[in-house]
């Protein structure tokens, strides 16, 4: 029943003031609703970025022309300078593509071996088509598009559909057919619709291929986009652009138990066609597990750090919490004094004022939940209009952890306040003016 009491004297000293408890918890919503917006975006990207990758396939594995090197070179040496150099003028682009016809024969040979059930070679190159809108001036004007070949099991591992026509064949490209299959941003631009793209022919270099097909939209994977590629038979258009090699070769393994095991075997075979060791090996095998696992560390690092400096206006918000507490005791001397004299124990006035500051948290912390949820609604709504982008999403972990949070700053920076008001003498509080 004392406890009942003491919770209603605080809850009356609070709402005596109530501009100045307003003021008072405005640093801790402040804080929550940061931690909690923050919190709503990361996990919002995260979602996003897994969903992308899930519609590739998590049995897709990943075989690349070169090594990825994660080791920064000494940026104080000259080498380590034109390295870096180096590094920056090949991002992108593979100069000298080391996946051979012998590699893609070996893993096509030993599909069942390797716990495979597509595999697909690829080459990529960037042609300038004319598209259908004019310039400025009503003269013809050209456009960069990604020209890839590949083989018919490449749609298969990526998920791509085919919208209007056709895809090519394994026959076409055994006969290297000059045909290709125009992604759907790729068809609008050059031809004005999907729909006429079908039986109409592009000049790459100097060979001419017929449109045959146009894929069906596809969600961008990372920097590309495959509605702004061309798909064409990897037999005629290594020809076309004079590739040697493969820049890059896809798998898909027989189901995800079997990825990791599909991965190993890889690139033990490829380290021992090419005579490689796992340090100087020129190819990288990696598997969307791999890019996933890399994605989501980055991500969750990201919202650690992203909470933890929205986390200092937290402890902002409690040190004004302690400061205005502080003011309270010296204003309420006279009362505390009173009270110890008609018999309140030392604990009662512990317990009052660590009531009073842990409410002021608490309901900043339910306030800053509130507008949290609310900021990343309107945040969503503005990504999503201006870059297409993702939804963020307020998980009950995050509210549960906030608002236990704003408790525990509400106890923390009420204790020194507290424990000031209870050691008070009642003789020298009564006589204080």
């Amino acid at each position: 029943m004392k406890t009942v009491q003491i919770f209603r004297q605080s809850l009356r000293a609070i709402t005596h003031n109530k501009g100045r408890s307003f003021l008072t918890s405005l640093g801790v919503i402040i804080g929550i609703a940061s931690v909690i917006t923050l919190l709503a975006l990361g996990q919002g990207a995260q979602n996003s970025i897994t969903g992308r990758l899930a519609q590739l396939g998590t049995t897709t594995i990943t075989i690349r022309s070169g090594q990825v090197n994660f080791a920064l070179p000494n940026t104080q040496s000259r080498a380590g300078q034109q390295q870096i150099q180096q590094q920056r003028s090949n991002f992108g682009q593979v100069t000298r593509p080391t996946l051979t016809q012998a590699d893609l024969d070996d893993l096509k040979k030993n599909i069942d071996k390797y716990n495979l059930r597509r595999v697909a070679g690829y080459i990529s190159d960037a042609q300038a088509l004319t598209v259908k809108e004019k310039d400025a001036e009503g003269k013809d004007q050209q456009v960069d598009f990604t020209i890839v070949g590949t083989e018919p099991d490449y749609f298969d591992i990526q998920r791509f559909e085919v919208d209007k026509g056709r895809r090519f064949t394994e026959g076409e490209v055994v006969n290297k057919a000059k045909v290709v299959v125009v992604g759907s941003a790729a068809a609008k631009d050059i031809f004005g619709e999907a729909a006429q793209a079908i039986g109409k022919t592009l000049l790459f270099g100097t060979e001419t291929y017929e449109v045959i097909g146009v894929m069906q939209p596809k969600d961008e994977s990372g920097f590309i986009n495959p509605n702004n590629q061309i798909y064409g038979p990897v037999s005629a258009l290594s020809q076309t652009l004079n590739y040697q090699n493969y820049s890059t070769i896809y798998a898909a393994a027989k189901n995800e138990a079997s990825v990791d095991s599909a991965k190993k075997a890889i690139e033990d075979r490829l380290q021992e066609l090419h005579k490689k060791t796992p340090k100087t090996r020129n190819f990288t095998v990696i598997s969307q597990k791999d890019l996933l696992s890399t994605i989501t560390s980055a991500v969750d690092t990201f919202k650690v750090l992203l909470t933890g400096i929205a986390g200092i206006s937290l402890v902002v918000g409690g040190i004004g919490i302690m400061n205005i507490m502080l003011v309270a005791v010296t204003e309420r001397t006279r009362e505390i004094g009173l009270r110890k004299a008609v018999g309140a124990r030392t604990q009662d006035i512990l317990l009052q004022f660590m009531i009073e500051a842990t409410l002021l948290c608490l309901v900043g912390g339910i306030a800053g939940v509130g507008l949290g949820t609310g900021l990343s609604s309107v945040l969503g709504r503005l990504l999503s209009s201006t870059t297409g982008g993702f939804a963020p999403e307020v998980s009950l972990a995050s509210v549960v952890l906030a608002v236990s949070v704003a408790v525990v700053v509400g106890l923390v920076f009420g204790i020194y306040p507290a424990a000031k008001a209870a050691r008070l003498n009642p003789i020298d509080a009564l006589r204080y003016e």
